[in-house]
């Protein structure tokens, strides 16, 4: 289902190895209308995920693919101003997944803005 996985094993395997990897920029999804996925604000000190309205989204489990999940207060998003522009939830849960590897995308797109490597990325287009 999620194409991800493969992309933070791969990313993982190159960093890990001391290359530096010129992967393709893709656009962070989501609904139209709705929060996208970087307005969510992980806390990693506190273990828990920030929402727009900064209300605390904790902890809930791991999923088997290797994804965290951080889930809302019910009674605290049902009154929430946003709630439109962040859930379509009956129970007025907001769900907010981030994959256990995600630090090694941030890394990478860290890197892609380097000089040095904005021109690797030019000629990646001509090599692939």
């Amino acid at each position: 289902m999620r194409t991800e996985r493969n992309t933070e094993k791969s990313l993982l395997t190159v960093i890990d190895d001391g290359r530096i990897p010129v992967f393709p920029y893709k656009r962070p999804m989501g609904k139209t209308g709705f929060f996208r996925p970087y307005e969510f604000i992980c806390d990693e000190f506190f273990d828990c995920v920030l929402c727009p309205e900064n209300r605390v989204l904790k902890y809930s489990t791991t999923t088997r693919e290797g994804y965290r999940q951080f889930k809302s207060d019910p009674q605290i998003c049902q009154n929430c101003p946003l709630k439109f522009k962040c859930t379509e939830s009956r129970n007025s849960v907001k769900i907010v997944e981030k994959h256990i590897w995600s630090d090694y995308l941030e890394l990478v797109e860290d890197y892609r803005h380097t000089p040095h490597l904005c021109e690797l990325y030019e000629r990646r287009k001509e090599t692939v």
